[in-house]
């Protein structure tokens, strides 16, 4: 019935009557399918710009690679491996430096072990004595050692004996050991 009313205009009305529905379709058509790619790409190029940013800082890091792994293998044997007696490690190199310096090392007790997130602090407490010049290097042995042991409290009381500057006391060495060290 529509179709009938047609043949009654004449060419040029079909013809406009034609491109408004051509027009009409394009619009239908941009909204629905055009906009949705458009959309689509403009979403798509974000995320490959943020990918792309990702990359690069990817690269950077991988650029400092060799650095790294040159700084691990230098380090590297300041941290005991997993399983060692740490405690047993840190009395043996406690006692060589003290021998080394010339303290005499009259007990040793190893502490309660501290855990925290990422480390656990391991700590030997030791009765020394000594000639104070003897002591001095002790101390500096320990703060220099390859095993990252530290001094965390120490007590010393000066005694006469034969005229020699002589001192007793006693020293808290502590050594942080990173949890979970793969080697």
């Amino acid at each position: 019935m529509a179709l009938a009313g047609l043949e009654k205009l004449s060419n040029r009305e079909r013809m406009l009557i034609g491109l408004g529905i051509i027009a009409l379709l394009f619009l239908v058509a941009d909204r629905v399918v055009v906009r949705e790619i458009r959309n689509n790409l403009r979403r798509m190029s974000i995320e490959a710009g943020k990918t792309k940013e990702r990359l690069g800082g990817s690269q950077k890091i991988l650029a400092q690679r060799k650095d790294i792994e040159g700084q691990f293998s230098e380090i590297k044997g300041y941290v005991p491996p997993s399983g060692s007696n740490v405690v047993s490690e840190m009395s043996t190199e406690i006692e060589k430096l003290a021998t080394d310096s010339g303290v005499s090392l009259l007990d040793r007790k190893e502490q309660p072990v501290v855990r925290m997130d990422f480390f656990d602090k391991h700590t030997v407490k030791a009765e020394m004595e000594g000639p104070t010049d003897s002591i001095m290097k002790f101390l500096q042995a320990i703060e220099s050692s390859v095993h990252l042991l530290r001094v965390s409290r120490l007590e010393f009381t000066r005694v006469a004996k034969g005229g020699e500057k002589y001192g007793k006391g006693t020293i808290m060495i502590d050594k942080i050991v990173p949890k979970d060290v793969e080697k």
